[in-house]
């Protein structure tokens, strides 16, 4: 561990702010909503082991492939989740959630402190790890795999320095570890690297030492001398030196010995689950079969991942100028996650875990040296003796009186800017995250049909569901077996996905596909793009009507006896609002008058749908109903989780329309404020010149000119 320089006192108290401050961030980043897409998949299972008394090992729920293998490698996750929340709810699982990140990386730090007590650096690098990998902060199995892993490295890294009885709880881990989660492979794959490279470590060390010189006889036998200090201070150095830790031949053997038995029975404990060695091999078999555009499995190479970018880059910077200082052991497995990391999103987490130890060394390293050089340059010590000037280099000195320290310099009161600087930006960030009027909405912001689900509950629809992907697992939850979907989240294999992707874009046996698994309903999101796709099919066939949609979903009914009724009352035949959710203008009046009845009639069972009360006001504007529209507008901005430059502008235009030219002005410098786009610059003039406002005018027509 580097020994740092003396503290004062408000450079403790500010450590421990520091402290707090990182645990608050992973605190706040880690209490979210459920929003998982696996998850209610995972509930489901769970409820089929209680009810059943097995583990589901097929695709049971599912009307296409129910006799399908699945192998179930998460199946004691899917039983504590259950019970919490049959128990508790939501908020036991999100309490479990906190708890298993508040763990990871309470783990994470005490495998820091291992290495420094440069506590401004510590916490620098794990903030930024939580940053980079507050992606994966929503409640799944890996999450129990973080813990795991973590415990591994800890374990590991105490073994390195001497502390051989950490290794015995290690298969205890994995016999969990492979019950609740297929990336225990992880905790096959890190011992092993380990391993391997001590036991080159071992050997290279008894090379050296048989080949070393004996003694000088002159020092006299049994002499000893005392080794010089790695970098120059007692304590550091404890990630360097590659070859040797311990300089005793038979401690290095009887430690390499207990590794080797440890990993043995790691190997074993693995075996001990449902599916035996299928499990540990799981990973390498679904990847050959993954299908693309899987968000997890992407490469973090958008913007978002800005984080993780500088974190990578501060970890090649630590690694360049403090490479003496890494131990060769959690170097090659940092850079194993590292690479792991790029190829896929959902192993930055793990990155972060391998690397941040070696990134505080690494650092540590470098601003223990900036202070020794600081200190010879400066009189931080008096009245050193005769011998202590006298020491020769290498050999530890006593000084004869204590070190005494002089009122703080221009060094100290840097530190402490440096500290407030980070303290201030840690602040900054978890105020940033808890005002966010985003922040512990449901779901965490991802879209779910929840508006069609209760639809469907309440309109008793029964049959097989073709449905989105991502969606699943909620609909199993939610509406099995009632309803039996085509698709959930537990599909991996390529010749499933061809199958859904053909019928999804619509293409020419969409139909005989359909009719193949007998399904009656169908349950998407709005188009991703213009593209004709199966929407518009749906749409325009007979055989099928649009019964309910909201801000997310389209439900479509098959035109059948069963639901006759419904369709009757609530399906929409003249707007599609997949393709003209926003501009139903150039119709007939007696068609758009048609057209509002069947949006007023979607919006009693949508009665939250933003969308629904945007595109009515659209069709109130077309009949020439300003105030009707206006108040429909109004309705969708209250409804709408972010503010639309879109509704802001139609509302300008319907007031207007109304004679409301100062409330046209506000609201068509609102979509200004929102997105600076020439429509709106043009009607903001329009609306000065209409009240005269001619100076007014020519100031937003140059601030056009100048923005444009």
């Amino acid at each position: 561990m580097d020994a740092m320089p003396y503290k004062t006192k408000a450079a403790r108290i500010l450590d421990i702010l520091l402290i707090a401050g990182f645990f608050c961030l992973v605190f706040v980043l880690s209490l979210r909503r459920l929003s998982d897409y696996d998850l209610w998949g995972h509930l489901k299972a769970g409820e089929y082991l209680f009810k059943t008394g097995s583990i589901l090992t097929t695709h049971y729920f599912n009307c296409s492939w129910p006799e399908f293998p699945y192998l179930n490698h998460e199946w004691l996750f899917q039983a504590i989740t259950y019970r919490l929340y049959v128990s508790g709810g939501e908020i036991s699982l999100v309490s479990l959630q906190l708890l298993l990140l508040m763990l990871s990386f309470f783990i994470l730090y005490k495998t820091a402190r291992l290495y420094s007590d440069n506590i401004p650096v510590i916490v620098f690098v794990l903030a930024l790890g939580v940053l980079a990998s507050s992606h994966r902060f929503v409640l799944r199995p890996q999450h129990f795999s973080y813990v795991f892993l973590l415990i591994n490295l800890f374990s590991l890294h105490q073994y390195s320095r001497g502390r051989t009885q950490y290794l015995y709880i290690l298969p205890v881990v994995m016999l969990l570890w492979v019950n609740i989660h297929a990336e225990s492979t992880w905790g096959l794959v890190v011992p092993f690297i380990f391993l391997v490279i001590e036991a080159v470590r071992v050997y290279l060390t008894k090379e050296f030492i048989s080949k070393a010189p004996s003694p000088s006889p002159s020092r006299g036998e049994g002499y000893k001398v005392s080794p010089p200090l790695r970098g120059g201070d007692e304590g550091e150095g404890d990630l360097c030196d590659f070859t040797n830790d311990r300089i005793s031949k038979k401690e290095d053997t009887a430690g390499l010995k207990k590794l080797t038995i440890v990993f043995i029975l790691i190997a074993a404990a693995s075996l001990i689950n449902p599916f035996t060695y299928k499990t540990v091999i799981w990973p390498l078999l679904v990847m050959s079969e993954q299908f693309a555009g899987v968000e997890e499995l992407l490469a973090p190479t958008e913007l978002r991942y800005l984080p993780f970018w500088i974190y990578f880059g501060i970890f090649v910077i630590a690694v360049i100028f403090s490479f003496r200082r890494i131990k060769i052991h959690f170097l090659f497995i940092a850079l194993f996650f590292s690479v792991i990391a790029w190829i896929a999103n959902r192993g930055i987490p793990h990155f972060v875990f391998a690397s941040a130890p070696v990134i505080v060394a690494g650092l540590s390293g470098i601003s223990s040296l900036a202070t020794r050089r600081h200190k010879l340059s400066s009189s931080l010590v008096e009245d050193r003796t005769a011998q202590d000037i006298k020491s020769k280099e290498g050999f530890r000195i006593q000084p004869s009186q204590p070190l005494r320290r002089s009122m703080p310099g221009r060094n100290d009161k840097i530190n402490y800017l440096l500290r407030l600087l980070l303290l201030s930006l840690i602040a900054a960030a978890i105020f940033f995250i808890v005002t966010d009027r985003r922040y512990l909405r449901k779901f965490d912001n991802v879209p779910y049909p929840e508006g069609a689900v209760k639809f469907i509950k309440d309109k008793e629809i029964k049959g097989n569901m073709f449905n989105l992907h991502g969606w699943g697992g909620y609909l199993v939850w939610e509406l099995y077996p009632s309803v039996k979907v085509y698709i959930d989240n537990r599909f991996f294999h390529r010749k499933f996905f061809a199958e859904y992707e053909k019928i999804l874009s619509g293409e020419m046996e969409w139909q005989e596909l359909l009719n193949k698994y007998k399904i009656n309903i169908v349950l998407l999101n709005y188009s991703p793009s213009d593209a004709v796709n199966l929407r518009d099919h749906l749409f325009r066939s007979s055989d099928w009507r649009l019964a309910y949609w909201d801000d997310y979903s389209l439900l479509y009914l098959k035109n059948e006896a069963g639901f006759k009724d419904i369709n009757d009352e609530y399906s929409m035949r003249i707007v599609n609002p997949d393709t003209y959710r926003f501009r139903p203008y150039g119709l007939e009046r007696t068609i758009l008058m048609s057209a509002s009845e069947e949006v007023r009639k979607n919006i009693e069972n949508a009665e939250n749908s933003w969308t629904a009360r945007f595109m009515l006001g659209n069709i109130m504007y077309s009949l020439g109903d300003a105030g009707g529209a206006s108040s429909n507008f109004k309705d969708a901005i209250r409804l709408s989780p972010d503010q639309s430059p879109a509704i802001y502008f139609n509302l300008g235009q319907a007031y207007m329309a109304a004679g409301r030219l100062a409330d046209a002005e506000e609201s068509f410098k609102e979509v200004i404020k929102l997105e600076p786009v020439a429509e709106a610059y043009q009607a903001l003039r329009r609306v000065y010149l209409l009240q005269g406002k001619n100076k007014e005018a020519e100031v937003i027509f140059k601030k056009h000119l100048r923005e444009k």
